[in-house]
C-alpha cells in the first residue's frame, strides 16, 4: 500500500477552511478601518523601496503576521508563501521555488534559491532551517536574481531582515510547551550602551523527544535539540556612520530526516530476508542503525553604512564554518551491512562585499557593486559499508568566484520607470578526489554575464503595471562522491514576467503576476542502484510557466486577511540521459531495492512542483476579558508533487492547517497562547531517499500542540 493521505477532499478543504476563517464571523461586527495598513517597505533592490514600486513578484511577511500564522522557523515559510516548497534532503534544508530547486546537498553545493541574513550570503544549505530569531520581516524574491542577489539565486532569494539594536532598551522572551515534550524558549535583549553604541544579544533553545515509532527498540527516534545564539554590537559615531558586528553559533541534532522508511516495502533487505520486519503506516522505523546527524556552524560578519552625500556605501564581511556529521540505515530495516556512515563533512566560507547606492532626488537611481566569495568544502570522510564492500569518500572541492554589477533606473517622463543592470560572475572550482585512494586535483572555471531590464508605468499612486526581463546563473561544479573528473555545466535560466500592482482601497492590496521561464542545463541530482551516494548530471531543459495571485485586506480595525494562490506547469523539455531507479523485477514479481535504468525523461514534471499551491492568513484582535484577544490562523493548500525525476513517486496533496488563540494584557506586554500545528495530522514526506537499496520516506512530524508565554519590554 501507499502511504499518506490525499488531502484533497473538498469536504477536508472546506471543514479546514472554515476552522481558519472563523475569526471572520467575530471581526464582521467591528468598526470599518479608520487608518491605511502601514506601508510595506523591502530592500529587493538593495534600497528601501514600497513593496507596490518593485517591478517583480516579492512577498513580504512581517514578524506579526508570522506569528499569526504560526510560522517560527525558515521551513514554516511555504505556510504564508505559495510555490514554496521547503524540503530536506540528507542534512540540508533545501527551499524550491516556483519549480525551481535542487535535490543536491554534498558538500560544496549551494542552493539555487539563495539564503540571506540581514543581506548576508548564507552558502550552507545545511544551516537553511533555522528559528526566526527577532525578526522584522521575511522578504522572499521571486524569479532569478541575476543583478544585484545574483550568486547562485537561479530560483530567487530569501532574506531573513532581523531588528537592529537602537537608542532604547528592548526586550522580549518566549517560552513555549508542546505535544513531544517540545520545549522552545527564546529571548531577545537589546541595550544602548553610550550616545551611539548599542547591543543586542538573541538566543533560542529547542528540544523535543522523537515521534517516530522505533518497532525495533521500542520508544522512538527522531528527536530534536540545538540552539542559536547570536549577539551585535552597533556603532554611529557619528550621522552617516552605521557599523554592525555580529557572531554567532548554532547547534542542531535533528535525526527525523535520516528515520526514514521502506515505502510499499520496496528495499534490498526484503531481497535478503522477505520476512524481514516492515513498517505498517507513516512515522515509523526498523532500521538496525540509529539515526544521528547534527550542524555547528559559527560565523562572524561586519557590516557597515556610510553617508557620501551624493550616495551610500555599504560593505559587509562574512565568515562561517560548519561542520555537519550523519549516520544511517540505508536499507531501512534490520538487515546488518547496509549502514551509511558520513562525519566531518566541513564548509568554511568568506565572502566580501561593497555596493555604492546613489542618494539624489532626481529621475535616475543607480547601484555599482562587486562581491568576492571564497569556500572550501570536503567530506571528510564519507564511509560506505555494503555487505561486500566499504567505500571511503574524502572529497574536497574549494570555490573561488569575483562578481561585479551595476542597475540603474531612469524615470524619462512621469511615471515611466525603466530599468536595466547587469552582472558579470567569473568562478574557479578547484576538486580532489579520494575515492579509497587519492585521485588528481583538477580545475575548471565558469563565467556569465546575466542582465536584467524592466518597464514600470505607474498608471496612477495606487496602480502600477510592468514587465521584466533576467537571467541567472548557477555555477558549475564537481561532484564530491565520485572519481570523476568532469564538473557538470552551469545551469542558466532566462525570465519573463509581466505584473499588476494595485491599491484599489485604502484597506487593500492586490497583485498579480504572470511568468515564463526557460531553464536549461539543470543541475539534477541522482542515486544508482549499487551506489548509495549522489551523482549529479545535466538536464537539457525545462519550461516554466505560471501565474501568481496576492490579496492583502484590513477591512475592518484588529483584522488582516491574506490570501494568495499560485498556479504552475514546469515539464522537462529535453532531459534525454535521466538516470533514474525503478523496482528490481524477476520474473514478473518485485525483489525488493531498485534497479538504475536511463529513460527519455523528456515531458515529466519537474520534482516539488505542485500545480496548484494557495495560502489563506487571518489574524484578527480585539478587547475583551480585562485584555487583548488575539486570533490568528493559517491554511496552506499544496496540489501534490513528484519527488523524482522519473515521476514514479509522489507527495499526496495535503492541507496544512495552523492555528492560535491568545490573551495578552492591555498594554501587550504579557501573553499567552494556546496554538496548533498540522492540526489535521497530514502525512507530508520530509525526504525522499530513492537508491538502489530502497524507496524511503521520512516524514514530518503529525499534529502539534501547545502553550505559549510571551512577555516585551
Amino acid at each position: 500500500m501507499t502511504y499518506g493521505k490525499s488531502g484533497s477532499g473538498a469536504l477536508k478543504v472546506m471543514l479546514l477552511g472554515a476552522a481558519a476563517t472563523w475569526p471572520m464571523a467575530v471581526a464582521a461586527q467591528g468598526e470599518p478601518a479608520s487608518t491605511e495598513p502601514a506601508e510595506i517597505i523591502v530592500t529587493a533592490t538593495r534600497r528601501a523601496e514600497s513593496i507596490q514600486d518593485v517591478p517583480a513578484s516579492i512577498a513580504a511577511i512581517s514578524s506579526e503576521n508570522l506569528d499569526a500564522a504560526g510560522v517560527t522557523s525558515t521551513r514554516g515559510l511555504e505556510q504564508v508563501v505559495p510555490g514554496l516548497v521547503m524540503v530536506t534532503t540528507s542534512t540540508a534544508t533545501q527551499p524550491t521555488l516556483r519549480g525551481v530547486g535542487t535535490r543536491g546537498s554534498l558538500p560544496g553545493e549551494e542552493s539555487n534559491v539563495a539564503m540571506y541574513i540581514d543581506g548576508v550570503y548564507q552558502p550552507n544549505m545545511n544551516a537553511n532551517n533555522f528559528e526566526l530569531l527577532n525578526v522584522e520581516r521575511v522578504e522572499v524574491l521571486k524569479g532569478p536574481q541575476g543583478t544585484l542577489y545574483g550568486r547562485n539565486a537561479t530560483g530567487g532569494a530569501i532574506n531573513v531582515v532581523t531588528t537592529k539594536p537602537g537608542d532604547t532598551m528592548v526586550g522580549k522572551f518566549s517560552l513555549s510547551y508542546g505535544r513531544f515534550s517540545e520545549v522552545n524558549a527564546a529571548a531577545y535583549v537589546g541595550v544602548p550602551l553610550s550616545d551611539g553604541l548599542s547591543v543586542d544579544l538573541a538566543a533560542n533553545k529547542v528540544s523535543r523527544e522523537g515521534y517516530i515509532e522505533d518497532l525495533v527498540r521500542g520508544g522512538t527516534v527522531g528527536e530534536r535539540d540545538s540552539y542559536n545564539v547570536r549577539g551585535r554590537i552597533r556603532f554611529r559615531p557619528a550621522d552617516g556612520i552605521d557599523i554592525i558586528a555580529a557572531i554567532s553559533k548554532t547547534s542542531t541534532k535533528d535525526s527525523s530526516a535520516f528515520s526514514v522508511q521502506p515505502i510499499n516495502g520496496n528495499t534490498v533487505g526484503r531481497r535478503e530476508n522477505p520476512s524481514v520486519l516492515l513498517p505498517t503506516k507513516p512515522r515509523q522505523y526498523v532500521g538496525d542503525v540509529l539515526p544521528r546527524t547534527g550542524l555547528k556552524q559559527t560565523d562572524f560578519s561586519l557590516q557597515g553604512q556610510f553617508d557620501l552625500g551624493f550616495a551610500t556605501l555599504e560593505a559587509v564581511g562574512d565568515y562561517q564554518t560548519n561542520l555537519s556529521y550523519y549516520s544511517s540505515d540505508s536499507d531501512g530495516t534490520t538487515v546488518r551491512g547496509r549502514d551509511i556512515n558520513a562525519t566531518g563533512d566541513y564548509i568554511d566560507a568568506w565572502s566580501g562585499e561593497a555596493r555604492l547606492i546613489s542618494k539624489g532626488a532626481g529621475r535616475l537611481d543607480w547601484i555599482v557593486g562587486a562581491l568576492y566569495f571564497g569556500s572550501k568544502a570536503a567530506q571528510n570522510p564519507s564511509i560506505v559499508r555494503t555487505l561486500t564492500s566499504t567505500t571511503e569518500f574524502r572529497g574536497r572541492q574549494d570555490a573561488e568566484a569575483y562578481a561585479a554589477y551595476v542597475e540603474a533606473t531612469y524615470e524619462p517622463v512621469d511615471g515611466v520607470f525603466l530599468t536595466g543592470g547587469y552582472r558579470y560572475s567569473n568562478e574557479k572550482k578547484t576538486y580532489t578526489s579520494f575515492v579509497n585512494v587519492k585521485g588528481p586535483t583538477v580545475s575548471a572555471s565558469f563565467d556569465s554575464w546575466t542582465p536584467r531590464a524592466s518597464i514600470r508605468y505607474q498608471i496612477n499612486p495606487d496602480a502600477n503595471i510592468y514587465f521584466t526581463f533576467s537571467k541567472g546563473f548557477k555555477s558549475g561544479l564537481f561532484n564530491l562522491s565520485s572519481a570523476s573528473t568532469t564538473p557538470v555545466r552551469p545551469e542558466t535560466i532566462t525570465s519573463y514576467e509581466a505584473g499588476l500592482k494595485l491599491k484599489p482601497a485604502s484597506w487593500l492590496r492586490t497583485n498579480l503576476s504572470a511568468f515564463v521561464y526557460d531553464y536549461k542545463d539543470l543541475q539534477v541530482s541522482a542515486r544508482l542502484a549499487g551506489n548509495t551516494v549522489a551523482f549529479l548530471q545535466n538536464a537539457g531543459v525545462a519550461k516554466i510557466k505560471g501565474i501568481d495571485l496576492d490579496i492583502t485586506a484590513y477591512p475592518i480595525d484588529g483584522l488582516s486577511i491574506n490570501l494568495s494562490g499560485e498556479y504552475l506547469d514546469s515539464k522537462f523539455k529535453d532531459f534525454t540521459g535521466a538516470a533514474v531507479n525503478i523496482p528490481t523485477v524477476v520474473n514478473g514479481v518485485a525483489v525488493g531495492g531498485n534497479s538504475s535504468i536511463i529513460i527519455d525523461a523528456t515531458g515529466k514534471h519537474l520534482i516539488r512542483s505542485p500545480r496548484y499551491t494557495a495560502t489563506l492568513g487571518l489574524a484578527y484582535q480585539f478587547e475583551a476579558v480585562g485584555g487583548v484577544i488575539k486570533l490568528g490562523g493559517s491554511t496552506a493548500y499544496n496540489d501534490g508533487f513528484f519527488l523524482e525525476f522519473g515521476n514514479r513517486l509522489h507527495q499526496p496533496a495535503y492541507v496544512l492547517a495552523n492555528a492560535n488563540v491568545g490573551w495578552w494584557t492591555k498594554d501587550e506586554r504579557l501573553g499567552v497562547t494556546l496554538w496548533g500545528e498540522n492540526l489535521a495530522s497530514e502525512d507530508i514526506v520530509q525526504w525522499a531517499l530513492v537508491s538502489g537499496n530502497q524507496d524511503g520516506y521520512s516524514y514530518r512530524p503529525p499534529a502539534t500542540y501547545g502553550i505559549r508565554l510571551q512577555g516585551r519590554f
